[in-house]
């Protein structure tokens, strides 16, 4: 009777071993949390960038890539996976994509939370003499934060990007067709309407100019169809727009663009941090 007792007391003795190990796993944060793939130099899975905004910014940081080799990847995502704090999740996601050459550790990863108002810059190895901890604070506090509590989402990834650009990359000359003036950058709102009483006089005006001249221009053209002929020059007339002539606006060249394109980007380079950089709230 004294050996089960025993037993039975090292049997609950174990099992609630065996459930505080349990508990302690289930409260590790999973290795696969919330790591998306890099998919370009910005990847903003909030949705919070327009696709024109996003395409100016992925140019701008390829052809950084493509003059300097240095890389910076930007992350823009609602909240921070559960059971990671900044710092720790941002690192880890660095060590995911891995921005920078493998031999120069030229990389730099600007991530930001809108949910939890959070941000970070993470820095490689190779770039922490450059673009220290003071210039990364100084950079989320000065250009980005201000922006950020505006609402102005694309102006503070814009505005930081470029920061970090001229001290990781100060030869580096931005394109004019690059630059982009802040004071213009609006921020997000629930609604679209606020351009309209401004639009609309000027649209009716529009119409009542364009009245007389399209009415000038029916009246002239019959007066000088009337003198050359309608059989002539209506035949002229096909003849000039047959499917055989050329045209300006051909299909292979119209609204063709030789910015960004998703099938450019190879991803990271194998760079790495040691946690260098900084970190900020709005």
């Amino acid at each position: 009777m004294l050996n089960s007792g025993y037993r039975m007391k090292r049997l609950l003795r174990l099992s609630s071993y065996l459930l505080v190990a349990l508990c302690a796993v289930v409260a590790l944060p999973s290795q696969d949390a919330d790591f998306p793939e890099a998919s370009a130099w910005i990847n903003d899975l909030a949705g919070l960038i327009s696709d024109s905004e996003e395409a100016t910014l992925n140019t701008m940081l390829q052809q950084l890539e493509i003059e300097s080799g240095t890389q910076i990847f930007v992350a823009v995502m609602a909240r921070i996976p559960s059971g990671y704090t900044l710092e720790h999740y941002v690192n880890e996601l660095f060590a995911h994509w891995q921005p920078g050459a493998q031999d120069a550790d030229n990389g730099v990863l600007l991530a930001l939370f809108s949910e939890d108002r959070k941000l970070r810059i993470e820095v490689g190895y190779g770039l922490e003499g450059r673009l220290s901890d003071a210039t990364c604070q100084l950079i989320i506090d000065n250009d980005m934060i201000p922006q950020l509590r505006e609402g102005n989402y694309f102006a503070a990834v814009y505005a930081g990007v470029q920061r970090v650009i001229a001290a990781v990359a100060p030869d580096y000359e931005l394109p004019d067709s690059l630059r982009v003036s802040l004071e213009n950058a609006a921020p997000l709102s629930d609604s679209g309407d606020e351009g309209l009483p401004l639009l609309i006089p000027l649209l009716f005006l529009l119409i009542a100019l364009s009245f007389p001249l399209f009415f000038g221009a029916i009246i002239l053209f019959a007066v000088l169809m009337g003198r050359k002929g309608l059989s002539a020059g209506g035949a002229g007339w096909q003849r000039n727009w047959s499917g055989s002539g050329s045209s300006r606006y051909s299909g292979s060249s119209f609204g063709s663009s030789s910015g960004f394109s998703s099938s450019s980007f190879s991803g990271g380079g194998g760079g790495s941090s040691g946690g260098g950089g900084a970190s900020g709230s709005w």
